[in-house]
């Protein structure tokens, strides 16, 4: 395993020279971009083999690419500066630490970094293909908020409030055209500036139809108060069988009607909320006890083992014993950083 060298001192240096600082520090060699506009790379280390290609416009945004084979399990702790992130990971095999929420290939994901760790683990033997976009304050405050009043701020709450931004189909294509894209010279300067400008009206265009369809199913104040009642409820009795008929009535509803309101309130059916709350304090179990997986099992409401491990790996594509092997084993080498 290993910890990316490279902590981001974005606001001592340009984007030009953090990259080249980062890909210095862990060995990546310059290589022809056949006149594609940017820098190209390779590297063929311990950890990865692969080619990587970035793009920076001064301090105002950069566009990055990689394709790289993962030869060992790669942990990235790495310090970021504040800018937004948009990421099309096209083919990984990668878990955010430490949630150990999975990534997923063929998906869209959006970051709010503000001088905060990034943290992410790649097994090894996959393949990491990704198109990345990271946009500093210093565009806002030159390009944008002069122009149209909107400001960095104003675009972090669009960053942060959006949901499912995954599979939008809009922003995965913007993304493969940029990936797809081999100009140069100005054209290419003019092409780069537009894709980010695009993306960023496609992230407001899709924050705001989300704001108009969350007004139109929102539930009402008294089945809010049931529905936080019910998860009340739930968030103390994870060790217990949990029956829809019971829930229901603790919301005073109908089950059909439980599972429609609560669906569109948590965007998730009630199995579903129950398995990710058992398998999150599984988690937090594995990594603060010293307890068996079958006590711990039990204490999450699965009394079957073999039904906790699958379901366990499912959400976070770890064994049990997996997971708190090597969470304990990446704590320590971030303890020794």
């Amino acid at each position: 395993m290993i910890l990316m060298k490279g902590a981001m001192e974005f606001m001592q240096q340009s984007l030009q020279q953090f990259y080249q600082s980062c890909l210095d520090k862990n060995h990546f060699v310059a290589v022809p971009t056949n006149q594609k506009e940017g820098n190209g790379y390779a590297v063929n280390s311990q950890y990865f083999e692969g080619d990587y290609w970035y793009y920076c416009h001064r301090n105002l945004f950069s566009i990055c690419t990689h394709d790289f084979t993962v030869k060992e399990d790669v942990f990235i702790n790495q310090k970021q500066p504040s800018y937004l992130s948009i990421y099309y990971y096209q083919t990984v095999e990668a878990y955010f630490y430490p949630a150990h929420s999975p990534i997923e290939s063929n998906s869209i994901y959006c970051n709010v970094s503000d001088n905060e760790a990034y943290q992410v683990h790649f097994k090894k033997g996959s393949q990491l293909k990704s198109i990345s976009m990271y946009i500093t304050p210093v565009y806002f405050e030159q390009f944008i908020q002069p122009h149209y009043d909107f400001s960095y701020e104003e675009s972090v709450e669009v960053f942060r409030r959006v949901k499912n931004p995954s599979r939008w189909s809009d922003l995965i294509t913007l993304m493969l055209k940029i990936g797809n894209y081999q100009g140069a010279g100005v054209a290419a300067r003019l092409f780069y500036e537009g894709m980010v400008a695009e993306a960023l009206a496609l992230m407001i265009t899709n924050h705001h139809a989300e704001q108009k369809y969350q007004r139109k199913a929102r539930c009402s104040r008294d089945d809010e108060k049931m529905l936080e009642r019910v998860v009340h409820y739930i968030d103390g009795h994870l060790h217990e069988h949990l029956r829809l008929s019971q829930l229901a009535a603790i919301a005073c509803m109908g089950v059909t009607s439980l599972k429609v309101k609560f669906k569109k309130r948590y965007e998730c059916t009630i199995t579903s909320f129950i398995q990710k709350k058992r398998i999150s304090y599984a988690q937090k179990l594995l990594l603060t006890t010293d307890l068996l997986i079958g006590q711990i099992a039990v204490m999450v409401g699965y009394h079957n083992a073999s039904r906790f491990t699958e379901l366990f790996r499912k959400h976070t594509g770890f064994l049990p014993s997996e997971y708190r092997e090597t969470n304990q084993s990446m704590s320590n080498d971030i303890g020794e950083q």
